[in-house]
């Protein structure tokens, strides 16, 4: 039977730790080794038998029983690091024109209501966290990783969630070094880390250490 390596179960955490569907996780990052409910065995720590795995040289059973929860998650429209409200992408100026331009207003100044519709579509996001993810965006871009989709959810949802344990709470934020933080560390087990990543990139340790306080991951290769 095979059997998971300290490595594969380091990095099914880590991933767990992101988010990422334990469907693909089985099916994707191990390549069927094993299955996606051993995947979220692992992922929440519990122990895991080798009869949980495929057998060496066999072809992974194809699991039909659905899981609703890892559909929902697959085919979710909104990429995390996106920081405009709605689901789908940003409405320009032109468009915005477009909607309101038979629909009933309290005025008829067209430039007044697309103001008040812009201001209704971007409420709701506090201004610090959007100018966090449009830098994690831009030095994505600057790494040429703008059309991983997998690597910019991953970044966004961890952005979110340190900016809402720490960065909210700061009268000052480095968003430089916040943003090589957090690419950094979701990034760390990429195979073009070491050699083409890392030495572009300025993390914090501090940040660091808060980032391993909210996964349980540590960064052992930032």
């Amino acid at each position: 039977m095979g059997k998971l390596t300290p490595q594969e179960i380091e990095f099914i955490k880590y991933l767990g730790a992101l988010h990422v569907p334990f469907r693909r996780i089985s099916q994707i990052h191990l390549r069927g080794k094993i299955s996606h409910m051993t995947a979220y065995r692992v992922a929440r720590g519990k122990n895991v038998t080798t009869s949980n795995t495929q057998p060496e040289g066999q072809e992974p059973e194809v699991d039909l029983t659905r899981d609703e929860i890892s559909e929902i998650q697959d085919h979710e429209p909104q990429n995390f690091l996106n920081w405009s409200k709605g689901l789908g992408t940003e409405l320009s100026r032109y468009d915005r024109f477009k909607i309101i331009k038979n629909s009933c207003g309290g005025t008829k100044d067209l430039g007044i209501r697309e103001k008040i519709l812009r201001q209704f579509l971007e409420r709701g996001l506090d201004l610090r966290l959007k100018k966090l993810l449009q830098k994690i965006s831009r030095r994505l871009v600057s790494l040429n990783l703008q059309d991983d989709p997998y690597v910019g959810h991953s970044c966004g949802v961890l952005a979110r969630r340190f900016y809402k344990a720490f960065g909210k709470k700061r009268k000052y934020m480095n968003y430089a070094r916040s943003s090589d933080s957090i690419v950094s560390y979701v990034l760390q087990y990429d195979a073009r880390y070491q050699n083409q990543i890392k030495p572009r990139l300025k993390p914090d340790k501090k940040i660091l250490r808060e980032l391993y306080s909210l996964t349980g991951i540590a960064p052992q290769r930032v």
